[in-house]
């Protein structure tokens, strides 16, 4: 045998095609995915700097914190990368309580343990190729395992396909899969979720569907294989996976050639229900419908699995070598009895369960997370012509294919009965009706069934298969990177859009509360969005999330906000353990949580917040947000939950407030409406001269600065151990420098560490910045340190 025989022969061999083809889709998945890949990763480099690293903490940085931002789906991504950093601590099997948000009890946490698996296994792939800390391991998850698993998913459909198509369709799946926008924006670096590998395995069944012939019987081990696989799929997502279970059992109905024995009927039934009464087991699923609205897998959907598998009968006793016709009706009360429990719950208490029109299932990808298409003509109305004529081409053609076949097919020839296809199909465009997310599945199928019956295709016109691909795929390569729309992702030094932004300043702001709160635990009420940055970033425990789960939270937010007494507040904050609310302005999610007050003379907290009349139990706390151009007019208010104050008291610490926040017309009212309130109230006394101070004016400074002189000459003491400080630093402000060394001398000898976190930003460092000069020091290390880092906003 020559030379270049025996190359041509090794290289018509399957598996050597098939790693020639995994080699070209890896080079094209970097090319799409890398940019994307770097730009999320320099997107978390900008703004604050990261945390010390700590290997021995969780999350791999000091005191807990994490910098980590991703782009999409942000808050499902945080919780995921907590479930892995957890792992080293909780072992394989987390604790099914949560208590991050939920103020004050928690909730229940039912996440799927086989996705956790996985990220896990990838994770300590990661730590072992050189990551700093099994928890940094866990942040680098995030950008690395949706590039794993589209690399993962293209290696798949190439090892499976490799003995049925030759170079040139297999080449088109190839392409296809690591390269068009509809298949490429499943996996997104930074995007973590189990839905994704849901939509994977459910591509892979309905795929192993579409491959078996209808006129074959199938082994026992295609039977236990696909359970296996439908279950998984169900146990990620029963969103994704009870659709499925319903498309597999039609397809199983549709081919009764396929059925020639009733324990193939029931194999399946019987093994898939197993594993998902053994994924109950694991993530310790209640039976409670409550719990988990049938969100997650339940010991219902075995039940009706189970009941399915009537279904699967009806074909063999429908046949008439088999019995008579009318023992079909035993698989169908079967299923009714499988099925009823699951439905009549689900309609009883209101619970959409599977059904439930998430997000992710109402977008084709989650590259643009502001537009959601309720049903397929959404999708069809919005969607631009190229848009359509790319993505429904593949189908289109499929449709026109399977209708030929079907037209010309025999019903007594021996081929393939075409119509098993067609109706599987058919059911997911009808999926795919109210939910658009299948769209990417059929699509898939599609192309697959296309790349079956290439080979007929190409011998009656191979030049016009050729034309047609060429166009389909320079056309597809060249809409994707024109066009500005929602398939575009960003990269190079393209800047942050303005949900990006809004992270980084939510990144800043969970960093900053806990260095103004290092030792005490913070119970934050912020928008939802919020809510995820302070958990996740600052450690931070919060009343809600963008978690479903945290609904009692949302009704909890909900009473405070729209609460119209001072004194339901002041309950109410005590039962939620609150400590702090944040309102940024940008927010359009908490005023849909405010409800009228049946009064119509009063305002409800949230009204009232946004006026600046604070209840006594609250106080404005300064947070500068960062230099950002688009953010100038932007405000972001945060208040802590203290003792219930004077009403003078309550309102020299908004004047000071103010002054700290450079506001100098709001700064200036309040100092008038102490003058002619409170005119002798020390407290007001002491705010009036920093803002006097503030404005520049001098001879009303220096009459208050008189003031407070003759209240130290009577040895009148401070209402409060922060108004100490800050009358030593008027005093100082004022040029008598003796009087203010004596003051913060007093202030030390009682400080403890509850007294300085009462402190602001600025009366931290004005106060450090006083003890330098005097050479004072407090007798303990943690409070110089503390009185530090709570100052340390004004020496950046």
């Amino acid at each position: 045998m020559s030379p270049s025989d025996r190359i041509s022969q090794l290289v018509s061999r399957p598996w050597i095609k098939t790693a020639v083809l995994i080699c070209v889709s890896f080079v094209l998945i970097a090319v799409v995915q890398l940019p994307y890949l770097r730009w999320v990763q320099s997107l978390s480099a900008q703004g604050t700097p990261a945390p010390a690293l700590n290997a021995d903490s969780p999350t791999g940085y000091e005191h807990q914190l994490r910098h980590f931002l991703g782009h999409h789906e942000r808050g499902k991504t945080f919780r995921w990368i907590q479930r892995v950093q957890n792992l080293p601590e909780h072992g394989l099997r987390t604790e099914p309580h949560y208590t991050q948000d939920s103020l004050p009890e928690g909730r229940g946490e039912y996440a799927p343990h086989l996705y956790l698996w996985w990220l896990g296994l990838v994770a300590s792939l990661i730590y072992g190729w050189g990551a700093a800390s099994f928890g940094i391991a866990a942040e680098q998850l995030a950008l690395w395992e949706p590039v794993i698993l589209h690399a993962s998913a293209t290696s798949i459909a190439l090892i499976a396909l490799r003995h049925r198509l030759k170079w040139l369709p297999m080449s088109v799946v190839a392409l296809a899969i690591s390269g068009l926008p509809i298949f490429s924006g499943q996996f997104l670096p930074g995007v973590l979720g189990p839905r994704t590998v849901a939509l994977l395995l459910a591509g892979v069944v309905l795929g192993r569907e579409l491959l078996t012939p209808s006129n074959t019987p199938q082994r026992t081990g295609f039977h236990i294989l696909q359970a296996l696989l439908t279950a998984f799929c169900l146990w990620l997502d029963p969103g994704i996976g009870f659709p499925l279970l319903l498309l597999t059992t039609l397809t199983a109905w549709t081919r009764r050639a396929t059925v020639n024995h009733w324990f193939h009927s029931l194999l399946g039934p019987l093994v898939g229900a197993s594993m998902l009464a053994l994924a109950c087991g694991l993530d310790r699923i209640p039976w409670q419908a409550s719990a988990t609205e049938f969100r997650y897998v339940h010991p219902l959907y075995a039940v009706a699995w189970l009941g399915l598998g009537g279904l699967r009968l009806t074909p063999l006793f429908w046949s008439p070598a088999n019995g008579g016709k009318r023992f079909w009706v035993m698989g169908a009360l079967l299923a009714i009895a499988g099925l009823l429990p699951l439905f009549a719950v689900q309609i009883h208490h209101g619970f959409a369960g599977w059904a439930y029109p998430s997000t992710f299932m109402q977008r084709l990808t989650s590259l643009d997370e502001t537009i959601v298409f309720p049903n397929l003509l959404a999708w069809l109305r919005h969607s631009q012509g190229a848009e359509l004529l790319f993505i429904l081409l593949p189908m289109l053609s499929a449709a026109l294919m399977i209708g030929f076949a079907c037209w010309k097919h025999d019903s007594k020839s021996t081929d393939t009965n075409p119509l098993p296809v067609a109706i599987l199909l058919f059911a997911l465009l009808l999926l795919s009706t109210f939910w658009v997310r299948w769209i990417v599945v059929l699509s898939a199928l599609s192309i697959l069934y296309l790349s079956l019956r290439f080979d007929s295709l190409w011998k009656r016109s191979p030049w016009v298969i050729l034309t047609v691909l060429l166009v389909y795929g320079s056309g597809t390569l060249g809409w994707q990177y024109k066009n500005p729309g929602i398939w575009t992702r960003p990269h190079g030094d393209q800047a942050p859009g303005t949900q990006d932004v809004h992270a980084l300043v939510y990144r800043s702001v969970a960093h900053w509360l806990y260095a103004q709160n290092p030792t005490v635990p913070r119970r934050v009420l912020a928008p939802p969005e919020a809510s995820d940055f302070l958990s996740f970033h600052g450690n931070s425990q919060t009343l809600m999330s963008t978690a479903w789960e945290s609904y009692p939270g949302q009704v909890a937010a909900s009473r405070l906000l729209s609460a119209p007494e001072s004194t339901e507040v002041e309950s109410l904050i005590e039962a939620t353990t609150l400590t702090h609310v944040i309102l940024p302005s940008w927010d359009t999610v908490l005023p849909l949580l405010v409800r009228e007050p049946a009064e119509a003379d009063r305002d409800t907290l949230y009204d009232r917040l946004q006026r600046w009349v604070l209840p006594p139990v609250l106080r404005a706390i300064p947070y500068h947000l960062p230099d950002i151009p688009s953010f100038l007019d932007q405000k972001l208010a945060v208040f802590k939950a203290v003792d219930p104050q004077t009403e003078a008291l309550g309102l020299s610490r908004l004047a000071e407030y103010f002054v700290e926040m450079r506001r100098d017309e709001p700064a200036r009212l309040v100092a008038e409406a102490l003058a002619s309130t409170f005119p002798d109230n020390r407290d007001a006394v002491i705010a009036r001269a920093l803002v006097y101070k503030h404005l520049g004016q001098r001879v009303d400074f220096l009459n208050e600065l008189a003031t407070l002189v003759g209240d130290i000459a009577n040895a009148m003491p401070a209402t409060a151990w922060d108004r100490s400080v800050q009358r030593a630093i008027v005093l100082a402000h004022g040029s008598r420098l003796m009087l203010a060394k004596a003051e913060l001398e007093d202030c030390i000898a009682t400080a403890q560490t509850s007294d300085l976190l009462q402190l602001t930003p600025l009366q931290a460092h004005h106060m450090h910045a006083l003890m330098q000069h005097h050479n004072l020091r407090f007798p303990s290390d943690d409070l110089n340190n503390l009185l530090r880092s709570l100052g340390s906003d004004y020496r950046k």
